[in-house]
């Protein structure tokens, strides 16, 4: 072997004392050693640059080159190989390793056998003992996980023998060719750390070169960058970040052009897996490190782009020739596998810490309260819900966009502008979104899933907060089956159950913003202040519910008479203010009608007495009995005897239950008998509240009393735990119907199905675009809806009809219900009426009376809902949206409309027609023949209708409505100022420094 070409080893060197002796035996026993030894150090402060002189002076080392502590393996490697001499070899080696005395004989051989072979590595061991298998060559999936060649903790036992193509190998020990690296321009300079080794392979193998790994010799290694082992952070930042993105970096440097995206999705889809899993196991920063180091690629496309141009220099090998030497693919299973192993495995300033724990306690928490709340739902899962607020959703992501924004809204008769009871349409919005754009799926997967995430948040929210994990997920599982959250899913309340979903991290995170001199506190505030703003436009009870709570709490930071304190006061005012100047619709409500404050958009109506609200009960479907939540109340009220640290969260606690007892209160007085607003909010914030006090005096009661002497405290604590305990196991089992009494026995929930006859819907979407009118109940207490096929959609506003329309519509209704003649049938047309549907149970007394209104007859079946039609003709009109009257009003043909506007051909006619549009008149409505305008005129039978006077002649008609829904100017200047206020909360401010 001395014959054969020159080899220099290159040995770069970081802070790696602990592990170079064990490298320097081992060059030493080198059965062919190489010609020269440069050893580059990267600015270690240990005794390696002792141990480097002493290996120099004794001749085994040639050259010694000193670079900054900061430098990449790549940078100090290229420093090696400028100061080494002429080689046709060049010996890449780590200080935390060490190669078998025969590695770079055999090395040397198989490179040299064959001239194509640019890269040349041993099989990599680790271990004390060298027994575990770590590599035999790397490769990758294109979703980035590194792929060894062995399986986890295999043994190596001889059984991987012989030589091997690879992709790539580890720059531990690894031979390469001289004039290979010198075309390749060495090691990529973005890659400092990891997957520099990966790059250089692939490199190789795009230039036609082999890389080969020799199983028959082998190399121990630390690891040491890996696993976190230098004690000075790595050139490329912390570990997990620095893989990461290093991992990405090098596939979207060397894959093919078809693959780019295909890797992008993936590295998108496998960060965010994985940071859930840790999100799930209450590692937050963790998973920020995940998702920030797929943004610290995806931030600098133009390093992407320069380093591709450059490989086209090189490329001689199309991409698709090295499938067969990639990692097969990552399948979902493995990407749920990768999730729960991010989860549970070790991460950085000691989160580890019980996570595995954490992730099976939270998670079978979540399994079993999701049974709990499926359970009762099982006959109608797989298809829309009906009954309650959630069978009101709009069908469309459209629909509900016009809802915010048009200028006019066709839902019952029709209004225009903008509406208060437009503003819930936010957080369904977002809950759209998240299901795929469908509403009807969102509102639906937030009243059956409701529950479990209410536990999953909440046992989320409290880590951190109570010390014992058995407490926590006590209280996170009370807290998911509290009368509020019950009552939100078996009522279909939607928006409700999202209100209750959410309250735990905004009590998280208000609760941050609130507490002087704590990091990050500004974030939370901001964090706080957008969640309440999301939550207030679904519930402004909510933020009554805090409110007081929140006054206190600002008060009380001012009184520290501190910096720190007037800070904090400032956060909460903050979150309390800005959500309001969002909000401004439902501020103006508010100030014009008080009660405008308690309401809930889809709560409905409550029935509970005072105390029953103080038991935590709202009323309404899916109720556990009242008196169940005694023992939580009074276990909540043991805890004021709580001393130390703990009376703190405790009495905070109980502000917070106090803040939302009063506004459960005060909505349930604000209306007579009793009839207020559903108070399902509220009362989940006092819920809250009393479960975080009771919680707290059960862990400090259990180091209380171990460090107490027997006394009466421990059999009142004793009774008062096995009182409150079985709380919510009593409320499942009543849930599910195992306990005689079952907790939804009077759901309204049902299987969606056609709200009116197919015959019906279909003729409403006709271009005449009739409308039906719902008559429901007897006949002296009559509720009546005129309905355009959709329904009465959540987030429609009777209130914002004009009077007129109404008085017209009622008139109408007054005529068909008394039994009057032919007048009925025509105020109904003008109405643009086709249909009347009784629903059912139908009053057959009124049933008789319809039967016998002139103008209307019998249509298709009668069961369960009764329907006639309106007949046109001498007894009534036209039943259309858009209709061509004479001047006396007499319809003389129907007009082809569309949902708002109309374009459609008219004829000629006689002089003094009118065009008549089944819509309340308002300046917004505009209409043109042939692009000449028409006038308004006045429609001598609907006089509510808005009309235009059409000429003699016919020609091409334009109708629409030009009003968009625009806030009064003072409104979009506020709520841009708070939201650039929002905006700028988390950014990255200086601090003051403080004078010492």
């Amino acid at each position: 072997m001395e014959g054969a070409a020159g080899v220099t080893a290159v040995v770069v060197c970081s802070d790696g004392a602990r592990w170079l002796p064990r490298l320097l035996r081992a060059l030493r026993a080198q059965d062919r050693r190489p010609d020269a030894v440069v050893a580059v150090d990267a600015g270690s402060t240990d005794a390696t640059l002792e141990l480097l002189a002493a290996a120099r002076q004794e001749g085994l080392v040639t050259h010694v080159v000193e670079l900054g502590r900061r430098t990449g393996f790549g940078a100090a490697v290229a420093e090696g190989v400028r100061a080494a001499p002429a080689s046709g070899w060049y010996w890449l080696l780590h200080d935390d390793c060490a190669p078998a005395p025969d590695a770079l004989g055999r090395l040397l051989g198989t490179g040299e056998a064959d001239p194509g072979v640019a890269l040349v590595g041993p099989r990599l061991v680790g271990g004390p003992d060298g027994r575990r298998l770590l590599e035999l060559g790397t490769s990758t999936t294109l979703g980035g996980r590194r792929s060894t060649g062995v399986e986890p903790g295999e043994v190596d036992q001889g059984q991987h023998e012989g030589v091997r193509d690879v992709l790539a190998l580890s720059t531990a020990a690894l031979l390469v060719r001289a004039s290979a690296w010198e075309r390749l321009g060495g090691l990529e300079p973005l890659l400092p750390l990891f997957r520099d080794d990966l790059d250089l392979g692939w490199r190789a193998r795009r230039a036609g070169w082999r890389a080969l790994c020799d199983a028959r010799t082998s190399a121990w290694h630390a690891e040491a960058a890996r696993h976190g082992l230098r004690p000075h952070p790595s050139p490329g930042g912390a570990p997990l970040v620095a893989e990461r993105r290093a991992a990405l970096l090098a596939l979207l440097l060397d894959c093919g052009a078809l693959a780019l995206p295909q890797v992008l999705v993936r590295a998108v889809v496998g960060a965010v897996g994985r940071a859930l899993g840790l999100l799930l196991a209450a590692a937050p920063g963790s998973a920020a490190r995940e998702l920030l180091a797929v943004a610290a690629v995806l931030v600098r496309p133009d390093r992407v782009v320069r380093g591709r141009w450059r490989r086209r220099r090189t490329a001689r090998v199309p991409s698709r020739e090295l499938r067969p030497l990639l990692a097969r693919r990552t399948g979902v299973v493995r990407l749920v596998r990768d999730a729960a192993a991010a989860a549970v495995a070790p991460a950085e300033r000691g989160e580890e810490r019980g996570l595995a724990a954490e992730v099976r306690g939270t998670g079978l928490l979540v399994a079993v309260l999701a049974v709990v709340a499926l359970w009762p739902l099982r006959d109608l899962l797989g298809g829309a819900l009906a009954g309650g607020p959630v069978g009101r959703v709009p069908g469309s992501l459209g629909a509900l966009r016009g809802l915010l924004v048009d200028g006019w809204h066709p839902v019952g008769l029709g209004w225009a502008g903008v509406s208060a009871a437009a503003e819930p349409l936010v957080p369904l919005c977002l809950a759209a979104l998240a299901a795929g754009g469908s509403p009807v799926l969102g509102a639906g997967l937030l009243v059956a899933l409701g529950v479990p995430l209410a536990g999953l948040t909440a046992s989320l929210a409290l880590r951190g907060v109570l010390e014992r994990r058995a407490v926590r997920l006590w209280a996170a599982g009370a807290y998911a089956l509290l009368p509020a959250a019950t009552g939100a899913t078996a009522g279909g309340r939607s928006l409700s159950a999202l209100v209750v979903v959410a309250l735990p991290v905004l009590l998280r995170l208000a609760g941050a913003a609130a507490q002087p001199g704590r990091r990050r506190s500004w974030h939370a505030a901001w964090g706080a202040a957008l969640l309440l703003g999301v939550l207030a436009a679904a519930a402004p009870q909510l933020w009554t519910a805090l409110a007081p709570a929140g006054v206190l709490l600002a008060l009380l930071a001012l009184a520290q008479r501190t910096r720190a304190g007037a800070a904090a006061a400032l956060r909460v005012a903050l979150v309390l203010v800005l959500p309001l100047a969002l909000e401004l619709p439902l501020l103006r409500a508010a100030l014009d009608e008080p009660r405008a404050a308690l309401a809930v958009a889809d709560g409905g109506t409550g029935r509970s007495a005072p105390w029953e609200l103080l038991l935590l009960h709202p009323g309404g479907p899916g109720m556990a009995p009242v008196l169940l939540a005694a023992p939580l109340v009074l276990g909540a009220l043991a805890a004021l005897l709580v001393e130390g640290r703990r009376a703190a969260a405790v009495r905070t606690a109980w502000l917070l239950a106090l803040s939302g007892w009063a506004a459960a209160l005060t909505a349930a007085g604000a209306h007579s008998a009793g009839r207020g607003p559903w108070t399902g909010p509220a009362l989940a914030v006092a819920g809250a509240g009393v479960l975080l006090a009771a919680a707290t005096g059960a862990e400090a009661a259990v180091v209380r009393l171990r460090a107490r002497a027997f006394g009466w405290r421990h059999p009142a604590t004793a009774l008062v735990a096995a009182l409150a305990l079985p709380v919510p196991l009593v409320v499942a089992l009543l849930w599910v119907g195992a306990l005689p009494v079952a907790g939804t026995s009077r759901s309204p929930l049902r299987a969606a199905e056609p709200s009116l006859p197919a015959y019906v819907l279909a003729d409403l979407a006709t271009p005449d675009r009739p409308r039906v009118l719902v008559l429901a109940g007897t006949g002296t207490r009559l509720r009546w809806a005129v309905e355009r096929g959709g329904g009465s959609p959540l987030g429609g506003d009777p209130s914002r009809e004009p009077a007129a329309a109404r008085r017209a519509a009622a008139a109408a209704v007054q005529a068909v219900a008394s039994g009057q003649g032919g007048g009925a049938a025509r105020g109904l047309a003008a109405l643009g009426v086709r249909y009347v549907v009784l629903r059912a149970p139908v009053d057959e007394a009124l049933r008789r009376t319809l039967d016998g209104v002139p103008g209307l007859t019998r249509s298709g079946r009668q069961e369960p809902d009764g329907v006639w039609e309106v007949a046109s003709g001498r007894t009534g009109g036209l039943s259309a949206r858009l209709r061509v009257t004479d001047a006396r009003g007499a319809d003389l043909a129907a007009v082809p409309a569309r949902p708002v506007g109309a374009v459609a051909r008219l004829a000629a006619g006689g002089a003094g027609r009118l065009l008549v549009l089944a819509e309340p008149a308002g300046p917004g409505w505009h209409a043109a023949l042939d692009g000449r305008p028409l006038a308004a005129a006045s429609d001598p039978v609907a006089r509510w209708a808005q009309a235009f006077a059409l000429p003699a002649s016919g020609g091409r008609l334009v109708l629409r409505h030009s009003a968009p829904a625009v806030r009064p100017e003072q409104e979009l200047r506020l709520a841009g100022a708070a939201l650039l206020l929002l905006l700028a909360l988390p950014l990255p401010w200086p601090r003051r420094r403080s004078a010492s």
